[in-house]
């Protein structure tokens, strides 16, 4: 009985020894992999921690391999694989510790990709200006109104209220940034409107014509009468000095 009962603790001891030996060891690739990645050994990082989460799919340090994974795809300016692993990561671990820090990450991107013109960028950044959580919505707000869209100045006035000084600074200098361009568009209108056009109904835009399209032949161009000056010259009624101007030293005693 007391030898039935030893294997069975031994057996507890070997199942409990075996689940601590790999928790062990996905630490080790966690660790290996955060010491790489702070060497900027990017790629061997990257290995690792995709390595952790093959081999170790239930370990504690999943959600935190997938954050750093997209962390080093954006620090190689991957944006867009990036941006993916941090869905991923919110997706699968949506009460991680790591979801804030995925969303402001994604923040940062997408305000890169929209300036560069991708449009779903940016439709995000205008989605998460509306987002209840204030850090998300003031850092969405921020990266909107660094593009110049005025969907930013709700936030952005919010902060300029609200916000710390530097926070209150920047919202303040980006709401100037973006009213005073607001102010050149309108005038532009204005101006444009009052401009006549030809049929009296709208405004036309007329090709400049560079200076030598302007005459063709120069034979015919306008002669150009220059006014007569009370201090000019009379010349000589000679043939010989026909055209020739007098010198004003002669006559003088």
């Amino acid at each position: 009985m007391k030898f039935k009962s030893s294997v069975f603790l031994a057996m507890i001891l070997g199942v409990f020894f075996f689940s601590s030996l790999k928790a062990q060891d996905g630490f080790q690739y966690y660790y290996q992999a955060k010491k790489l990645m702070h060497q900027r050994d990017y790629k061997k990082a990257l290995e690792l921690f995709d390595k952790l989460k093959k081999e170790f799919p239930n370990s504690k340090y999943e959600d935190d391999a997938e954050f750093w994974s997209a962390y080093i795809l954006q620090k190689e300016n991957r944006y867009d694989e990036s941006f993916r692993r941090y869905d991923r990561l919110k997706q699968k671990f949506p009460k991680s510790p790591w979801v804030d820090d995925a969303e402001v990450q994604q923040i940062g991107i997408a305000e890169k990709l929209a300036n560069r013109g991708k449009k779903k960028y940016l439709n995000y950044l205008v989605e998460r200006v509306h987002s209840p959580d204030k850090t998300i919505k003031y850092q969405a707000s921020i990266s909107l109104g660094k593009l110049n869209d005025q969907r930013a100045l709700p936030g952005l006035r919010q902060i300029a209220n609200n916000g710390d000084i530097d926070m209150s600074q920047m919202a303040r200098s980006l709401i100037k940034n973006i009213e005073s361009k607001q102010v050149k568009r309108s005038d532009y209108g204005q101006i444009k409107k009052r401009l006549p056009s030809r049929d009296g109904k709208k405004y036309k835009k007329f090709p400049v014509k560079q200076p030598q399209e302007r005459i063709k032949n120069p034979s015919r161009a306008p002669k150009i009468q220059h006014p007569q000056s009370g201090r000019h010259t009379p010349q000589s009624s000679g043939s010989g000095n026909s055209g020739k101007k007098s010198s004003p030293m002669k006559g003088k005693s």
